[in-house]
Order: structure tokens, then sequence, then C-alpha cells
């Protein structure tokens, strides 16, 4: 009977030194997924690196499985997986690179996987001109200079003051950029002079904020004769003044022919009364 109860205690501590080495275990596997970028920035002609930094309680790297947009990836000739790091390299990224990626804890380690998400976005933004000048009752379009995947928040301002109220009215219309980005044109028509300013759009991507201005001069619509008018006038004085001139010219020289007839003249009488 004793030794029974023995073998009955025993037994038991058995399963309580189980269950703590089981769950000692699990503690074990426990996973540390700080680290690394939340949002990675696609450059053209720049290669493309995403760390995923996932490791257990004991820091060595765990292996994962990547997955791009939810279909799983595979290191291929462009494409190279590291799990030493837990990485992806892509030596020529494109456009097509744009995406949510996820590493995620392969199946068992730990029990429920764990991931972790890296949204990878493209954004260009070109030069914008400084100036613009527009005829009075024209039309103004200004393009905001920008491609991104996924498409940033455009937003427009003149002299420092946003226009979104006065836009779809009227005048100021709203349309997508070449690289058809939403927005990303502004375009004003039947412009006035109160139109001139400077004009700004506000470029806001999932990392920060961008701006690209341009001032905008409006000439009256009779701007472009004031050249025409301007030569006009000076064709009429030089033709004023050369008349005028050749007008005392010949005024002169009339008056000198009178005064040599006259010289003549007296010139006859005076040899006529020697003769006498």
């Amino acid at each position: 009977m004793r030794r029974t109860s023995v073998f009955i205690l025993l037994g038991f501590l058995g399963l309580i030194y189980g269950a703590g080495s089981a769950h000692g275990t699990d503690a074990q596997l426990e996973v540390d997924t700080t680290g690394g970028d939340a949002i990675k920035m696609l450059y053209i002609g720049f290669p493309l690196s995403i760390s995923c930094n996932m490791t257990n309680v004991e820091s060595t790297a765990l292996q994962l499985q990547w997955f791009k947009n939810d279909i799983k990836l595979e290191s291929d000739d462009r494409i190279k997986i590291f799990q030493e790091n837990s990485s992806i390299y892509i030596a020529e990224p494109s456009r097509d690179d744009v995406g949510e990626y996820k590493c995620q804890t392969a199946g068992g380690i730990p029990d429920d996987p764990l991931h972790k998400i890296i949204l990878v976005i493209f954004l260009e933004i070109r030069k914008m001109d400084k100036s613009k000048v527009v005829t009075e009752g024209g039309d103004l379009i200004i393009e905001c200079p920008v491609e991104g995947h996924p498409p940033p928040g455009i937003q427009w301002y003149k002299d420092s003051e946003l226009i979104a109220d006065a836009i779809n009215g009227t005048q100021l219309t709203l349309q997508p950029n070449d690289k058809e980005m939403p927005n990303g044109l502004l375009k004003v028509t039947g412009v006035q002079l109160e139109h001139r300013g400077n004009y700004t759009c506000a470029i806001i991507s999932k990392t920060q904020k961008y701006e690209r201005s341009m001032f905008v001069r409006v000439k009256g619509v009779y701007a472009a004769l004031w050249p025409f008018l301007g030569i006009l006038v000076e064709m009429i004085v030089l033709g004023i003044i050369i008349f005028i001139f050749e007008k005392r010219r010949a005024k002169a020289e009339f008056d000198e022919s009178d005064t040599d007839q006259g010289n003549d003249q007296k010139a006859d009488n005076n040899r006529g009364q020697r003769r006498k």
C-alpha cells in the first residue's frame, strides 16, 4: 500500500514537471516583431531591401515566409530572399514591386504564425516651372508634377489659402494629371486679373508632405497690342520729325534762292548805272 502511494506521488510530480517543461519550451518561442520599417520607399534605379527583423527570445532568426499582396514569394533571378537576416533584396525594382509585403513565421513555430506588414510605396516628384503668364480671358492649366503608387493626396493653395471650396465651380476644376494622379491638374477657365498669384500643390504621402509652387501673372487682353502700338507711335513720331525737317530745309533753300536772285539783280542795276 505504501509503495502504491509512492508511485502515485511520483507520477503526479512527473506530470507537474512535464507541464512546466512544456511551458518553458513555449516561452522560448516567443517572438519579437519590432524593428524594420513599416513603410519602405521604392526608388527607381536603386536596389530595394526589405527587412523583417523577427527573432525569438534567444535572438535567433526564425524561418520566415514572404508574401506580397497575399501571394507567396520565392527566390528567383530577380528577387532574393535571405533567411539569415530575414530580408528581401531586389537589385532593379520597378513600379510593379509596390505593394503590401508580409513576413510570417512558418507554420507550427509558434503554433499561431506571427507576421509583420511592410508597405512599399513609390513616389516621384518632378520640378515645376517657377512662373507662368496667362492672357486675360484664356485658360490657366497647372499640373502638379507627381507620380505615386499608391496615389498621394493632392491639395491646391492660392497665396497660402486652400482653394478646395472653389473647386468644380464655374471657373476652377480638378482633373487627373498626365500620370493619372487624382486632383493632379488644376484648370481655371476664363482667367481674370484677380487670378494672379502664387499657386501651390501640396503632395501628401504616407511618410511626409511636399510642396511645389508656381507664380501666375495675368496680362490684359490688349496687352499684346502694346508693343505694336508702341512701334506705330514711334514710326508716326519719326515721320513727323522727318516731315518737319524736310519742310524747314526746303524753306531754307527757297529763301537762299530768293536772296541769290536779289543780289544778282542788284549787281545788274549797279553795272547799268556805271555805264550811264
